[in-house]
Order: C-alpha cells, then structure tokens, then sequence
C-alpha cells in the first residue's frame, strides 16, 4: 500500500501577531535648572506651545534644555509631546588661567559668557609685593656662608623685613632682617646667605606686617598682634620668616 493512501497532510497558515515594540516618539531633555521642584514636565511639542510654555516657566533663549527642545520642535513631523527631565546637579567646568607676564598694580579684564548666555566679568589686580630699591639705591655687600649684609649707603628698615639681592647675587630668594637697622650700613640676616659673594648687589626690600603672628604646624589659623585690615586682602601670599620661600 502506497504512502498516499494513508497519511493525509493539513497546513493552515494565518496572519502573525505584530511585534510589539516601545514607543520611542516622545523624547526626553535631561538637563539642570531650578526652576520647578519636579523631576520630569511634559511640554507640547506642536505649534511652538511647548516652547513657549518653557519660557513662561522660565527658561531662557540660550538656556541648553530651550535649545534641544527648539531642534526637536523643528523636526517635521514633530513629536506630539516632550519632556524636560530636571538633573540633580549642575555640570561643572573648571577653568585655569595663568599670567606668564605682569607687575604689581597690573590690571586683567576678561569676558566670558558662559553656556547659558550669561555674561562673566572677571578683573584681578597682580598685588604681589615684589619691594622696592633702597633708599638712595643703595646697593648691598654679602659674602656667601655669612648673616652680615654691609648696605653702600645707611639705611634704616624694620626687624624682618625680607631683602631679595638681585643680578649677579641670588635673584628670586628672599633673605629676612633678624634685627632693625636704624641708620646704619650694617644689618644681619636670619639665616646665613648661601649665594654668590658679591660687593655691589642691587637689593630690593619688602617691608613686614604689623605686629607678629602665631603660626602651628597643621593649621590654618594664622593669629595677629595687630589689625591687617586694607593690609592683606583675599587672594595674598603670606611668607614667614621662618620658612622662606613657601607662601
């Protein structure tokens, strides 16, 4: 007996279930700002309603999360819906800027507008006392691995005060007074002078604070004898006599 006569085939095909899928059409702003408590809004995305419903809450024309939503708005077709998700935090951008040239009293004004449109104005004063010439210009004697200072002409400057010998000496190091010198050619460092030994050294001096002040190891309290007010501002370099060189 043949296969035919016995085994009888039936195939019924109908239609598949459509593949459900998410629906991707509303998109979401992620961005950060203050203006509502909430964590997520809807806005329309037709007709220009939910842009300017963003500026009734109070976004602006250059705020980030305007300017994605004014892209999505301009699309065609263009999504029915939208909503501006509220980030926790802020992005934060650190920048560095670093003057290679200047001089006490010098003046930099910048501008910069921020991501926002926000304008910034930044102004910084250089106020670094780099000292000033001796009295008379005079010029000053030191003899390396000694604490005495001989000065060309008599000179009266108050007990730690900084000297800094300038070319053919040791420029850029700083070198206290360990006791005043009231008119006279002579005067005595706090530590011995370890330069170059040279008999005519221009010298600049950097007078001292008033008063003195209690330092400690760990701490960033430095306490004063006396009033530094319109003496030291925020932002000033402090150096101690006991650790020159570090501010």
């Amino acid at each position: 007996m043949g296969v035919t006569d016995s085994v009888a085939i039936s195939i019924s095909v109908s239609a598949a279930p459509a593949v459900a899928i998410e629906s991707l059409n509303v998109p979401l702003i992620a961005a950060y700002h203050t203006l509502y408590a909430a964590r997520s809004k809807v806005y329309s995305g037709s007709g220009g309603a939910g842009l300017a419903q963003m500026i009734a809450d109070g976004f602006t024309l250059n705020s980030p999360a305007y300017k994605a939503a004014s892209v999505i708005c301009s699309q065609s077709p263009c999504p029915a819906q939208f909503f501006i998700g509220r980030r926790a935090l802020p992005p934060l951008q650190s920048l560095t800027l670093t003057c290679t040239d200047g001089s006490p009293g010098d003046s930099y004004n910048l501008v910069i507008v921020t991501y926002d449109g926000v304008v910034h104005t930044i102004s910084y004063t250089i106020v670094a006392n780099q000292g000033a010439a001796l009295a008379s210009s005079a010029t000053t004697s030191v003899v390396n691995g000694s604490a005495s200072v001989t000065f060309s002409v008599a000179q009266t400057l108050a007990i730690g005060g900084a000297l800094q010998f300038g070319v053919g000496a040791q420029p850029g190091v700083f070198y206290f007074l360990s006791a005043a010198v009231v008119a006279s050619t002579a005067g005595t460092l706090s530590t011995n002078y370890l330069g170059t030994t040279i008999t005519t050294a221009p010298t600049t001096y950097t007078a001292p604070l008033a008063g003195t002040f209690h330092t400690t190891t760990g701490s960033s309290s430095v306490p004063s004898t006396a009033s530094q007010v319109a003496a030291v501002a925020v932002g000033d370099s402090v150096m101690f006599r006991s650790q020159p060189g570090v501010y």
